[in-house]
């Protein structure tokens, strides 16, 4: 059905691992709007936050290193005003979850939409929303904006990654929105 959220990848985040990929072989090139739904991803280490980074997957299901990601975010923070987090010209998106803590309970959460992903003549974007606790769980931190890839090329999914630490666990879901 035509503008149904239709299931089309799962992946669990398991312990110790430093990255994970959603899409890749699963991709289903049918769509032309994603959701990712990131769901109580956290942390091996309970001392030391984290950010989630991420890049795109290419055709060949390989992360994508070229210094070609862009991204505007807005950082909010429970205990002051939000901080602005742009950047340019990285090898990845950075700050998607702002700042989080590991342990259980202290969870990082997220939904993203993806564009232009099966497009090979224009660039990828997507819009970020993610949500965490951050400072040991004294903080609810969030994550909003959006971010493009300045390459025309088809992707094929995402791949994650921490500034520190490994992941202890999570799910992440992919859907394709619209056809």
């Amino acid at each position: 059905m035509s503008g149904a959220l239709i299931k089309i990848a799962e992946t669990t985040v398991g312990s110790g691992v430093s990255t994970f990929d959603i899409g890749g072989s699963s991709w289903d090139s049918s769509y032309d709007v994603y959701r990712v739904v990131l769901s109580d991803i956290q942390l091996t280490s309970t001392s030391n936050d984290a950010r989630i980074n991420c890049r795109i997957l290419k055709s060949d299901n390989s992360d994508d290193d070229s210094s070609n990601y862009d991204y505007a975010f807005l950082g909010f923070r429970s205990s002051t005003t939000y901080d602005n987090l742009p950047d340019t010209n990285q090898d990845k998106w950075q700050n998607f979850n702002y700042l989080f803590r590991g342990g259980t309970g202290y969870g990082s959460n997220g939904v993203l939409h993806l564009f232009n992903f099966n497009n090979a003549d224009d660039y990828n974007y997507l819009t970020v929303e993610m949500n965490s606790f951050g400072y040991n769980g004294s903080e609810l931190m969030g994550t909003s904006g959006s971010a493009i890839h300045t390459v025309a090329q088809v992707a094929k999914g995402l791949q994650f990654s921490l500034t520190s630490s490994t992941y202890a666990g999570g799910k992440c879901v992919l859907y394709g929105l619209r056809k």
